[in-house]
């Protein structure tokens, strides 16, 4: 018996309780299967808040608008040979290039982890025959490259510079190159967009990119440089960074989007005259961190000076913080001569008041760094930000029983939130007791002094202390009570006395007798005188 025959046999009412059934089925395997979505991506969500399925942001890609003189526009491809004058300057991104074999050694000064701050003053470049190390600056002038293309500004996108600071920087970068060597074009490469997906370097800010970026085009207008708006053929239709262009949850850029930024370089290309005045006696490049640089043949081994490694540290942005050292403390830079690969090198980042420790440039988040086991030469910067707590009552005096607001302002919410800020009574942690804002009950007559605190990696910054003082309710003074008129004690009457004898009925005298019967004698009259 086939289906159709099974179902003709049923009764209409069975075959619509089978329909029923079949339809509930399917819903209920629906909503399972629903279900099992969202709770996947919660699972993503709570693991990695940088998956872009997982996450909501209020980043608009249409605030990054340049409208600038100093843009580079579109031109015909000016090929390898424009690649082949221009000396690459930069982080991580540029290393890569290099390491990828997309330049020569010869065509690159950078290193992994540079800030626009150390960019002035850190010495990174080696040369042939010379032990010395260079700053960007000073190896210009010894290379004597027809133009510069300069792609920093990444390792400071966490926001922990201002953007007027930032600039400032940068502009005096660009002045010192044309100053130090004024025949070379200089293009400022706008800082490579970030994937929305970066989970590895979590602090780093889109929006922050963008606003450098913007305020560099406007910088190369001042400067007489050009801007390579690059980010245009990184970006993907978010704002963001290409993800095939970038390694998982990474923000360096692949081989496929080195060669895409590489490509809108030569397809932008700042065509001028050859201003240098000569090209000879140019220093030819040695491996960057060489320990050691390989003389040439000739020249005799004793005439070069035995190099160790040497491990630099700095601290930025003046002011700050400072570094300590063994017995040395309050110091902005140390450098030690690593003369053995064993060697180690402890040293501590200390923030001034007012300021917080952040990280060190090449990522390490502990504030005093033991280094050892030396491959090569150590340049590395600890990085310091503003960050202040205040806090504030409506009133600074009050009874008991009643109740006073305290709120907490920090300077800057990049580190720390208000939300984290712990309250302290007289130097005792009030349990329980956490926020920006917060109603306190004071139970007892006195002046209480009031505090807060917030931690950031493993830093406490403290507020200023608020004074209150409470009194004890005020009591009304209680009206005399009035005075009880005492009531008399009732005075007993006195008793009728009770004779000792009943009175004996009178008798009746006779007149001239006396009550006993006798005759009463007469009396004579007295005479008058």
């Amino acid at each position: 018996m086939n289906l159709n025959e099974k179902w003709r046999r049923l009764t209409q009412k069975q075959q619509q309780a089978v329909v029923v059934c079949a339809v509930c089925a399917l819903v209920l395997v629906i909503t399972i299967s629903v279900t099992a979505v969202l709770v996947t991506k919660q699972i993503r969500a709570s693991q990695n808040p940088q998956d872009p399925d997982s996450q909501t942001s209020d980043y608009d890609d249409n605030n990054y608008t340049i409208d600038s003189s100093a843009v580079l526009e579109k031109t015909e491809d000016a090929g390898a040979e424009y690649l082949k004058d221009t000396l690459f300057i930069g982080d991580s991104n540029t290393v890569r290039l290099y390491n990828n074999g997309m330049v020569t050694l010869q065509q690159y000064c950078a290193k992994e982890g540079l800030t626009i701050q150390d960019a002035n003053t850190m010495e990174i470049v080696s040369f042939k025959k010379d032990a010395k190390q260079y700053t960007i600056v000073d190896a210009i002038t010894k290379m004597k490259p027809r133009r510069v293309l300069i792609t920093l500004g990444t390792n400071n996108a966490d926001g922990s510079l201002s953007e007027e600071d930032f600039i400032a920087s940068y502009r005096k970068l660009i002045e010192s190159i044309q100053k130090a060597y004024s025949y070379t074009d200089i293009i400022i490469n706008a800082i490579p967009a970030i994937p929305q997906s970066h989970a590895k370097y979590p602090d780093l800010d889109q929006k922050v990119i963008d606003n450098y970026n913007i305020a560099l085009a406007k910088l190369c207008e001042e400067t007489n440089c050009k801007f390579l708006n690059s980010a245009q053929v990184l970006k993907d239709e978010n704002g963001y960074g290409k993800q095939t262009y970038y390694n998982k949850d990474d923000i360096h850029l692949t081989s496929s989007g080195l060669k895409a930024m590489l490509d809108y370089y030569t397809s932008h290309a700042y065509k001028t005259e050859d201003r240098r005045p000569d090209t000879k006696n140019i220093a030819t490049r040695a491996e960057d961190f060489t320990a050691n640089p390989t003389p040439e043949s000739s020249a005799k081994p004793t005439e070069e000076p035995a190099a160790g490694f040497t491990a630099s540290y700095h601290a930025q942005p003046s002011g700050s913080g400072t570094l300590t050292m063994n017995n040395e403390s309050g110091k902005d830079s140390f450098k030690v001569d690593i003369k053995d690969a064993g060697d180690s090198v402890t040293v501590k980042a200390v923030p001034n008041e007012g300021n917080i420790f952040v990280k060190w440039s090449d990522g390490v988040t502990s504030m005093e760094r033991t280094d050892k086991k030396f491959k090569q030469n150590l340049d590395v910067t600890a990085m310091f930000a503003p960050l202040s707590l205040s806090i504030s009552a409506d009133r600074q005096e009050g009874t008991v029983d009643d109740e006073i607001q305290f709120k907490a302002k920090l300077n800057s919410d990049k580190y720390a939130k208000v939300d984290d800020v712990v309250w302290f009574v007289d130097g005792e942690k009030i349990d329980g007791v956490a926020g920006g804002s917060y109603k306190f009950r004071f139970e007892e007559a006195g002046t209480l002094k009031i505090a807060a605190e917030v931690t950031y990696n493993g830093q406490t910054v403290r507020s200023n202390t608020v004074k209150i003082t409470v009194e004890a309710k005020a009591t009304a003074t209680p009206s005399p009570a009035p005075t009880a008129t005492p009531t008399p004690a009732p005075t007993a009457s006195p008793a009728p006395e009770t004779p000792d004898k009943q009175p004996e009925p009178e008798v009746p005298v006779e007149p001239g007798k006396n009550p006993d019967g006798e005759k009463i004698p007469e009396t004579q009259p007295q005479d008058a005188e």
